[in-house]
């Protein structure tokens, strides 16, 4: 069997409908005639509609009459099967006194093979006139053809696989852009600056990457999903995937975007040190807790953690910038390492560290 009748073709009956002029080309079409010459004014079209026609494919069969037939439904018969139309329309217009009627019949179909196809009227008639000549004759190669031709399916594998590689390539060097665009110029101001205008840690491009990873992932997922659908449309892959399905990766995406802004800001802690007291104090915990002091200055204090092969993470920055009559702490994850959307509570423990040690100092507790 070359066809087989679609078994839940409701989806396919909606889209035909919703576009039947457009999305919806008639590929072959033929006027269905009595065997005898007779003078009548039954019009009457067997047509095949679909936007390509290749192995996998669904297509439509509509008949289309402007009378109604004498037997219902019509049956037509596909490479010797018979077939019941699984839904039907009318219409009826009148204008200037004259009434014009249109009887549809939908026939939903999947090609199964490539190869010869003829589609006939079974028993067809009109006041007990049979109407039984002409078919619809279909010759699909393997390689199948669109109907409408504006856009070229690749033929191989290897153009396919251009093809995604080109989009990958595309998605990663755009999204690099958007950082470099978004982050570049609070990645070359100065970081004790940045904090005290805007209590937030300014970002590199490469900073950014990191840290927004997870959140960027999920929107990369999004476009692919996008461009999926478009390809979809533009060469009838007949599948398109769901509204819903597209929300899912944009709202984890806007979720993780939160988070992770969220966790770029400072921490106001008063203090009445100075600040060689507390960067002597500062040299003393990362003695304790085995940090590396990446900057010790007079303007802020940038350090990392050393996790060991065990540990949970892959470690954390810290900063404490110097404000008057107070300090601003933060600490996120390594943003030189790979990006991890969780901590395990080690940046909370991280400040806790520095402000228990801020305290003790100033209560003459020193540790």
């Amino acid at each position: 069997m070359f066809v087989r009748a679609e078994e839940s073709d409701s989806a396919i009956i909606a889209n035909f409908l919703s576009g039947f002029s457009d999305l919806y080309q008639k590929a072959y079409s033929s006027r269905i005639l009595p065997a005898d010459s007779v003078d009548s004014s039954v019009m009457c079209e067997l047509s095949v509609r679909g936007d390509s026609l290749r192995v996998g494919s669904a297509i439509m069969l509509v008949l289309e009459c402007n009378r109604r037939p004498d037997a219902e439904p019509p049956i037509i018969v596909a490479n010797g099967r018979s077939i019941r139309p699984r839904s039907n329309s009318s219409s009826t217009v009148y204008s200037n006194g004259e009434t014009t009627s249109c009887y549809r019949y939908f026939y939903p179909l999947r090609l199964e093979t490539d190869g010869h196809y003829e589609f006939r009227c079974k028993d067809l008639s009109f006041d007990n006139i049979a109407y039984d000549q002409g078919m619809v004759i279909l010759d699909i190669p393997p390689s199948g053809y669109r109907v409408n031709h504006d856009f070229d399916t690749p033929a191989s594998g290897t153009e396919w696989g251009w093809i995604l590689v080109g989009i990958v390539v595309f998605c990663i060097v755009a999204e690099w852009f958007l950082f470099w665009l978004f982050f570049h110029k609070e990645g070359d101001e100065p970081l004790a600056d940045f904090v005290l205008r805007t209590r937030h840690l300014p970002l590199t491009t490469d900073w950014a990457t990191t840290h927004y990873a997870l959140p960027s992932l999920m929107v990369f997922i999004l476009c692919c999903m996008l461009l999926f659908n478009l390809f979809s449309l533009i060469y009838s892959w007949g599948v398109l995937l769901p509204l819903w399905v597209l929300c899912i990766p944009l709202l984890l995406a806007l979720l993780l975007f939160h988070v992770q802004r969220n966790r770029l800001d400072f921490e106001e802690v008063p203090t009445r040190l100075s600040i060689e007291e507390i960067g002597n104090l500062f040299i003393e915990l990362a003695e304790v807790h085995e940090w590396s002091i990446d900057h010790l200055g007079y303007d802020c204090i940038v350090a990392h953690t050393n996790p060991s092969m065990w540990s949970f993470t892959w470690g954390e920055h810290i900063f404490v910038v110097y404000d008057s009559g107070r300090v601003w702490l933060n600490s996120v994850n390594n943003l030189d390492r790979r990006s991890s959307i969780v901590s395990f509570g080690y940046t909370r423990r991280n400040l806790r560290w520095i402000v228990e040690a801020i305290r003790a100092r100033e209560y003459g507790g020193a540790k």
